[in-house]
């Protein structure tokens, strides 16, 4: 459901409902497994090279091996995903580096149920897990992708190096972030108490964590609701829109009668036509090639052929 609220909540150019479900999925599986095989790789290595205890081992895995893998398994499909052009902004990289995180602890988090939990304390114990314990390690593995997603998003505007750098300041905060989880949360386990300071500052940051992701994707689409009031003002004064459609396009909240939208058009259509003119536009100015340009004039002509009623200005 929270995947969801971020797919419904992007409202100027959502991502296909195909995108949302390959996200959610590679997140539980395909990454899922990938860190499955590469965590019980390290720890085999360590427990055959290393001659440390082997609470030693698991603290090693659990604190450094661990969050690299799995933040890098999660991860890199936005890149791949950013690299077919299906990232645009902050936005799209939030929204999939949390269906991805998403995903990842709902595997993780039934395996850990089933495989651990059932066996050694019945199955209320299990159910317990899965929907009370389990939420804080949900909200871990969405926010540590989310901040990745987050600056993959905002190197779409960068140069190759600072994009790059960008990326990489990315993944190591995606890291630290869930290293730090991983230990503070290894830490409480290992004192068994019912509650220490550790244990709330700790819920404490993730919730912090997570909260500022929510801001940020909140400001992410008041900055796009801005370049869509820029972008196609400009196209009042060529005619090709309504002075008084540009709040329509811009506005998270779309009413035909507010904006007097004529009743034979789609709003629906009307919209994705006037949003994608603005973003590409926006991206013209960055990136000036021939195909976004004409890209630009295809969807000049499409708002066109809606016949809109214009007002010569």
């Amino acid at each position: 459901m929270l995947g969801l609220f971020f797919w419904w909540f992007d409202r100027f150019e959502r991502e296909s409902f195909f995108i949302v479900v390959f996200a959610f999925m590679w997140g539980a599986f395909g990454a899922g497994l990938l860190s499955y095989f590469w965590n019980t790789f390290f720890h085999i290595l360590l427990d055959v090279y290393q001659q440390n205890s082997a609470i030693a081992n698991d603290m090693l895995i659990t604190v450094m091996v661990a969050p690299f893998v799995e933040e890098l398994t999660k991860g890199f499909i936005i890149l791949i995903l950013f690299k077919l052009k299906k990232i645009d902004n902050i936005t799209d990289g939030i929204l999939l580096g949390v269906l991805i995180g998403l995903g990842f602890a709902a595997s993780e988090n039934v395996h850990y149920a089933i495989e651990v939990v059932y066996p050694s304390s019945g199955a209320l114990a299990m159910w317990y897990n899965l929907w009370f314990r389990e939420i804080h390690t949900t909200l871990l593995h969405a926010s540590a992708t989310a901040v990745w997603g987050a600056m993959i998003g905002y190197g779409r505007f960068l140069h190759r190096f600072e994009r790059y750098f960008v990326f990489f300041i990315g993944f190591i905060l995606a890291c630290v972030t869930h290293a730090t989880w991983n230990f503070l949360a290894t830490y409480v386990q290992s004192i068994k108490a019912d509650f220490n300071i550790i244990e709330f500052i700790m819920r404490a940051e993730l919730a912090l964590i997570f909260l500022m992701l929510m801001v940020l994707f909140v400001v992410s689409l008041v900055r796009q609701s801005n370049i869509i009031i820029k972008e196609l003002t400009e196209e009042t004064h060529k005619n090709i829109i309504p002075e008084e459609h540009v709040g329509f396009f811009a506005s998270l909240v779309r009413h035909k009668r507010r904006y007097q939208l004529p009743q034979a058009i789609s709003a629906g259509k009307y919209a994705q036509l006037g949003v994608r003119l603005a973003f590409r536009k926006h991206a013209y100015r960055y990136y000036p090639q021939e195909k976004v340009k004409e890209e630009i004039e295809q969807l000049r002509q499409k708002i066109s052929e809606l016949n809109i009623p214009v007002q010569e200005s």
